[in-house]
């Protein structure tokens, strides 16, 4: 009894584990959505360097180097995100591959 007890405490941590393992991965790929979204719709609405010469003044150029200031941490941001992980793991194998064939295994402690 006291086993199994054991091997369902583990199994339920496992699951824990990766059930917040998904709401992080689906966090990610709504950032990512919305960041892709967000470029798509700017891509749309892009001026021409001959328009923008002709019809930007001070405030518009004030409002592009802000939006590139900012573009710049989000992509700064990003690529520290994924350095600083990716330099702390040799490969992206997930820590808990199969949590049943964990608990088969008799491996848990």
């Amino acid at each position: 009894m006291k086993e199994l007890t054991t091997q369902i405490k583990t199994y339920n941590a496992v699951n824990k584990q990766e059930k917040h393992n998904e709401k992080i991965r689906d966090k990610c790929r709504q950032m990512c959505e919305a960041y892709a979204q967000g470029r798509n719709l700017a891509s749309t609405r892009m001026v021409t360097a001959i328009d923008a010469q002709q019809s930007f003044g001070q405030e518009e150029w004030a409002m592009i180097a802000e939006e590139e200031a900012g573009l710049r941490r989000a992509a700064d941001e990003l690529a520290n995100l994924r350095k600083s992980v990716t330099s702390q793991f040799i490969d992206a194998s997930p820590v808990f591959e199969t949590p049943l064939a964990y608990i088969e295994s008799g491996n848990h402690g």
